[in-house]
């Protein structure tokens, strides 16, 4: 995790795509290790911020934390 933060503060000034990636990652993370509330906003800013062209691959972890949360309506 600590590392995924580094990477995610050193790439603020990176291309979006790299970010987004890392953010991604994070999120994943997150929902893997139980961290919800964490997961939903990492993800929810990834999407936010996404063009899009990258919208779909940005939904996906989104999806993933509105469905483990039971809200099958918003996922």
């Amino acid at each position: 995790r600590s590392l995924l933060l580094e990477a995610e503060n050193a790439s603020n000034s990176a291309e979006l795509g790299v970010a987004a990636d890392i953010r991604k990652a994070l999120a994943n993370l997150e929902l893997v290790l139980g961290n919800l509330a964490e997961a939903e906003a990492l993800a929810t800013e990834n999407f936010e911020y996404s063009p899009r062209w990258r919208l779909g691959d940005a939904a996906v972890p989104l999806v993933r934390v509105l469905l483990e949360r039971g809200n099958t309506e918003a996922a």
